[in-house]
């Protein structure tokens, strides 16, 4: 299968004929789906379902909830995605490999340092018969696309069913506002194959046990604010763009987070982180001017 997947030479000569085209026709749906996915990622899970109205949308999420929960397991945790493949690109792939209306909620966090998938997703089957057949297909599986060696492998999911995972995903801090719909779990009616958004939370937000994630455009947000209290206030759009770089070159967001904090609680320190600001941008600028400057380069840069 994972040689069919690629495209290379397919099942063995002496594999028994019924098996041999089974895996020919899974690795070339996936081939296929793989390729469309880049082509038409829709903001709907299925094409043209379009938006239900408000007042429909959340009995479609009462019906789920009371649903009776099926016996065995029912959500699986896939790894060794692909980064780049996004929620829906790979929702889509699923659908194209005869998985639509199967499943009722998918979730591929994200890095959001890096702004790519983590490398594995959580999906609830609406019974464990369509699990087992999802996992017999993509157990050993290589996609396609980004020329990625990782093998897909799947196994039971710590939390099991509907119910239990829109419970744990409600209040999670991903729900929050500042976060895109892109990147928080998503709701499938299975009877349409139409996204349902997820409703907002239902109490305070709690942080992932493993990692906090950290909104960094809610950072320079707050750090913009607080230097526009100093007298470098006409520099501070430079000044945090400089720290942003900084702590992304290094990866040290932690530390940014409470930079961040200590200048909004100090004022003293808030002066001092200001005015070190504006020398170090000033520096940079100093900089960059005595930089001599290559003429044919810059014109060979400007005509492409």
């Amino acid at each position: 299968l994972e040689v069919a997947a690629r495209g290379g030479a397919g099942p063995p000569a002496d594999a028994p004929q019924p098996v041999a085209e089974a895996v020919e026709r899974t690795a070339a749906r996936v081939r296929e789906a793989s390729r469309d996915s880049l082509n038409s990622e829709s903001s709907a899970v299925s094409t043209g379902c379009g938006h239900a109205r408000e007042d429909v949308l959340p009995q479609v999420i009462q019906d789920l909830l009371a649903r009776p929960e099926p016996e065995g397991v029912t959500t699986l945790m896939v790894r060794n995605i692909p980064n780049q493949y996004t929620q829906r690109m790979f929702i889509k792939l699923m659908n194209e490999m005869g998985f639509a209306g199967s499943f009722d909620l998918f979730y591929l966090p994200i890095d959001f340092r890096a702004f790519t998938n983590l490398g594995y997703a959580f999906i609830n089957f609406i019974s464990a018969e369509k699990a087992a057949e999802f996992r017999s297909q993509v157990d050993g599986l290589k996609l396609p696309l980004f020329k990625s060696s990782k093998v897909l492998a799947s196994a039971k999911a710590r939390v099991q069913g509907f119910q239990q995972n829109f419970t744990n995903f409600r209040n999670n801090v991903v729900m929050s506002k500042t976060m895109g719909p892109e990147y928080q779990p998503i709701i499938v009616d299975p009877s349409t194959g139409c996204e349902v958004p997820f409703p907002p939370p239902s109490g305070s937000l709690r942080r992932t046990r493993k990692k906090a994630v950290i909104d960094m455009d809610s950072l320079r947000k707050r750090l913009l604010a607080a230097l526009g209290t100093t007298a470098q206030a006409g520099h501070a759009e430079e000044i945090v763009v400089q720290v942003m770089k900084f702590h992304e070159h290094r990866r040290q967001w932690k530390n940014l987070e409470q930079l961040v904090r200590s200048v909004e609680e100090d004022r003293e320190k808030l002066a001092d982180f200001a005015a070190q600001g504006l020398e170090h941008v000033r520096a940079k600028g100093q900089a960059a001017a005595a930089q001599p400057v290559d003429g044919p380069a810059v014109e060979a840069a400007a005509q492409g």
